[in-house]
């Protein structure tokens, strides 16, 4: 495994732009007023992105420590042709520092329970969402309390039952807290 390593100023912008795509504050959020920096590492699929508290910079500045590390921090995604897939972890932390512009969806328990089987949800169970919403739309999804439950996408249908054919909505889950439950088992 390759060691980490500070970003070119070329990754560090393509970062930027994945992390503005989610809300224009995140980045400031994470590095301006937060207590993050920001590493990489490459894999033979992507390039791995790491949230490194500032207290450890100063360590991973020599090169020698540095080539001895092969992991550390909050693995926040992977980076592949450009764009940013999220991890569960990743996804909470980019929740918790979004801010109001990032695009939520808040679900009812029973919503919740099945978007943790990785089932998809009906749109009644959605509580609160964004005020712009349509087809293909990619959420974070949370519970009433706040708490990160993973991402997903919203996805439009027709309702086949009816004569005048009527859209209906429904999110699917992306990526989701339960899929370590149920890889355990």
């Amino acid at each position: 495994m390759s060691p980490l390593y500070f970003p070119s100023d070329a990754q560090k912008e393509v970062i930027r732009k994945e992390f503005d795509r989610l809300s224009p504050v995140l980045w400031d959020n994470l590095f301006i007023r937060g207590n993050y920096a920001l590493f990489v590492q490459n894999t033979p699929d992507g390039l791995d992105v790491f949230l490194i508290p500032k207290d450890f910079v100063n360590v991973l500045k020599e090169e020698t420590v540095r080539k001895g590390i092969t992991t550390g921090g909050l693995r926040i995604g992977k980076l592949v042709r450009s764009y940013l897939h999220l991890e569960l972890d990743g996804a909470w932390e980019v929740n918790a520092k979004g801010g109001p512009s990032l695009r939520r969806v808040i679900i009812s328990p029973k919503a919740e329970k099945q978007f943790l089987y990785h089932q998809e949800v009906e749109w009644n169970e959605v509580t609160k969402a964004p005020a712009e919403f349509g087809d293909n739309l990619f959420v974070f999804v949370n519970n009433r309390r706040g708490e990160n439950l993973g991402i997903g996408t919203v996805l439009e249908t027709e309702d086949r039952r009816t004569t005048n054919k009527t859209k209906k909505y429904f999110l699917k889950p992306i990526l989701d807290r339960g899929f370590f439950l149920r890889e355990a088992g």
